[in-house]
């Protein structure tokens, strides 16, 4: 597992959540029916993912939140629909997934907004065609994954915020997905965009290293005020 594996994604409702959670079950014993296996995605994974940017060290992480804050400040909340269970590849699939019908194309912009932000930064971002989804197994030994049809419409999803998920390797619970940072679309950004590129490069880069500096003395106001507390113990 790598450590610092960061990916930004959207939620999903909670009203929508338990019937994806039963559409990831449906398929586990479809699976099971056709002889394969499929493991369902735990609940607090049910997202819809937008960039998968993979390790990425702390230092670095800063910017990536700056670029979803940007991205969101320039979008607001709109609606997706949840549609048929797919395979990926269609082929000996190793996912089951939920389809995202982006009929207003909102989501495409939204998501290509992201990527020139983050590639502004220097993060390396997925090319190519780009199929909105929600994972809901990880299937093995099929060749075809069996017809699985959720039990009526699983409604609206409204797109609202974008979370940064981040693997925290020192959990006590071993290494798992948390989530970093949000951000709510439609709230202002707290500095606006200039026109220039190499000039929004220079803002990010300056509020960035106004925000470390701030960490920075925190940090040593912190370790001050331990090296006196333990002269004071050891004077005591």
């Amino acid at each position: 597992m790598n450590e610092g594996h960061t990916f930004i994604a959207i939620e999903l409702p909670r009203a929508v959540l338990a019937a994806v959670e039963g559409v990831g079950r449906q398929v586990a014993a479809a699976a099971k029916q056709a002889g394969g296996r499929a493991e369902p995605i735990s609940r607090r994974l049910l997202v819809l993912p937008l960039d998968d940017l993979g390790a990425v060290p702390p230092e670095a992480l800063e910017a990536v939140e700056l670029a979803v804050e940007r991205a969101c400040a320039a979008h607001a909340p709109f609606s997706v629909h949840l549609g048929a269970v797919e395979a990926a590849p269609e082929a000996t699939p190793s996912v089951a997934r939920l389809r995202v019908e982006d009929d207003d194309g909102h989501l495409a912009a939204l998501r290509a907004d992201l990527h020139r932000r983050l590639a502004r930064y220097g993060f390396p971002v997925g090319e190519g065609a780009w199929r909105p989804h929600v994972p809901l197994a990880r299937v093995h030994d099929l060749d075809a994954l069996p017809t699985v049809t959720p039990p009526g419409r699983l409604g609206l999803v409204r797109v609202q915020r974008l979370i940064v998920f981040r693997r925290d390797p020192l959990a006590a619970r071993g290494a798992r997905f948390r989530v970093a940072s949000h951000r709510m679309l439609g709230q202002a950004s707290r500095a606006s965009e200039p026109p220039e590129a190499e000039a929004h490069r220079a803002e990010i880069a300056a509020e960035l290293d106004a925000r470390l500096s701030r960490r920075a003395e925190m940090l040593g106001d912190e370790s001050t005020h331990a090296n006196r507390a333990r002269r004071r113990r050891r004077a005591s």
